[in-house]
């Protein structure tokens, strides 16, 4: 294998005599991103790099074909400043990678490049897919934290498969399920689905059936949603936001087209035009739009919001925008369907965990019972704690690991880690965080989390499934195993409530992988 090093800039000049055809829309977009988002000045390519994903596609298709393709790629590495050997003394320069494959057309493999830190009139970018990866190079290990990227091919690989493959490589890293190559996903899509032809080479990608039918095979419980005539923006937000800020992509279905949302975007005022005084309001109400890895774009794109920005901000966005300065194919309006993928003990759809807390936070039978165990001192409504607090709560829904929840989010030494660490939890839960919408203005970085409701992921909506919930300075704890007759106060070995005499908000924790 042969290093080559040269200035961002010569990077195309120096890779033509490896392929003369070098250059796709995608390739010259990232570079350029990269040199004015990140401060890249520096590459290091391999070659020849033995690419797994490449691998894979080679030994099912092109190596078939006629003519030659070679079965190996060349990767490129960005630095920031100019990389010496050792190369783990330049770790911190270090920006990522990318595969490119021997296909002109469709040269992108398997991409990591940095999280832009990027504010969209005002919206903050969070990318809740990301993970650290640690790719080698000779005997160093470099690190770069990203979502994993890739283009179409047009053969192994369209829209559909490069969604797929993202949504597939990015549970396989934060949520450590099976890792799956392209011709996996081929495969699984047309398993006892032989309808729509051969797995390739493609002729029009896959239908949103063989979708679902892939994600089936290879190990996920996917949920699907669809519109007739594109789904209602406040639908497609409940639905999808608790999912992507969980870390789990989802695939949103255009016309003709698929992509895989990988994060949201913030803003720091509500978007809605609901009630803003009632009691307990949706976090979905504050986001801007997705952020999307689109085949066809380019990583890290922009779909943003129905109606959030005008025109002449939409067309300011440039290659940011999905379809650069076309606001009307590029909003989530354009969405008709939203495929979730899941794993097992993820079976309580946001749905139903959303139904379940209402039927505890606003149940008369609920706060009576907080008012016998509190002798009467606390709040005895939803609505009275939030005019005693003179501003609406607010809750996000995401799907987390039990065990990070207790590790990373209950300060230490605090009465509530006290209380809650002994508690028996599933391995994955529905925690909605609760946080006062005054506070919803503030950095995200700054966010305050003031009460959580969590909720069993393994049960259904046929029995009680809340196990906590916590309100300021109150602590309510149900045993799974009671039924709807015992979860107020009927029996009291299955619900307790308890004061916390020292009770503060904790900061938020983004990311619990």
């Amino acid at each position: 294998m042969e290093i080559k090093k040269c200035r961002l800039q010569d990077l195309e000049a120096s890779l033509s005599g490896e392929n003369p055809d070098i250059g796709t829309e995608n390739f010259h977009l990232i570079l350029s991103e990269l040199a004015v988002e990140h401060g890249v000045e520096w590459v290091l390519t391999e070659h020849p790099y033995i690419d797994r994903d490449f691998k894979n596609e080679h030994g099912a298709l092109f190596t078939h074909q006629f003519r030659t393709i070679p079965n190996v790629c060349i990767r490129v590495h960005f630095f920031v400043r100019e990389p010496h050997v050792p190369y783990r003394d330049c770790a911190d320069a270090y920006r990522g990678y990318m595969v490119l494959r021997p296909l002109p057309s469709a040269m992108i493999g398997r991409t990591v490049l940095p999280v832009p830190k990027r504010k969209i009139y005002g919206a903050t970018q969070l990318i809740t897919t990301a993970a650290q990866f640690q790719p080698h190079l000779l005997d160093d290990t470099m690190s770069i934290y990203g979502t994993p990227f890739c283009e179409q091919d047009g053969m192994m690989m369209r829209c559909a498969q490069a969604a797929l493959w993202v949504t597939t490589r990015v549970m396989y890293k934060k949520f450590r399920t099976e890792l799956h190559f392209t011709n996996d996903i081929n495969e699984a899509a047309v398993e006892g689905f032989r309808t729509a032809g051969r797995t390739f080479p493609l002729d029009g990608g896959l239908q949103i059936g063989e979708m679902v039918n892939a994600l089936n095979h290879l190990g996920f419980y996917p949920q699907l949603i669809e519109g007739h005539r594109g789904l209602e923006l406040s639908e497609l937000l409940s639905v999808s936001v608790p999912y992507v800020t969980s870390g789990l992509p989802v695939i949103l279905g255009l016309p003709e087209h698929v992509v895989a949302a990988i994060g949201v975007l913030i803003s720091s005022r509500k978007l809605s035009r609901g009630n803003h005084m009632d009691a307990l309001q949706s976090f979905e109400d504050w986001v801007a739009g997705f952020v999307v890895h689109d085949d066809a774009a380019g990583p890290y794109r922009i779909m943003p919001r129905q109606k959030w920005l005008t025109k002449k901000k939409a067309s300011a966005l440039g290659t940011l925008l999905r379809v650069p300065g076309k606001i009307e194919e590029s909003d989530t309006g354009d969405v008709d369907a939203a495929l979730i993928p899941c794993i097992k003990e993820m079976w309580l759809s946001i749905s139903d965990a959303r139904d379940q807390a209402k039927r505890f936070l606003f149940a008369a039978p609920f706060w009576n019972f907080v008012s016998d165990a509190t002798a009467g001192l606390y709040p005895k409504s939803l609505d009275a704690l939030v005019a005693e607090s003179g501003t609406p709560l607010v809750i996000r829904w995401r799907i987390v690991s039990s065990k990070l929840f207790k590790e990373d989010a209950i300060p230490k030494g605090s009465e509530l880690r006290e209380r809650m660490g002994g508690v028996h939890m599933p391995r994955y839960v529905w925690l909605g965080e609760l946080f006062w919408a005054r506070d919803m203005s503030r950095p995200v970085e700054e966010w305050q989390v003031c009460g959580e409701v969590i909720i069993d992921a393994t049960s259904n909506q046929h029995y009680p499934s809340v196990l906590v919930i916590h309100l300021p300075k109150l602590l309510y704890l149900r045993d799974p195993n009671g039924g709807w007759g015992d979860c107020f106060g009927q029996n009291p070995s299955k619900a307790t409530i308890l004061r916390l005499a020292k009770d503060v908000p904790r900061p938020d924790v983004l990311d619990f992988h």
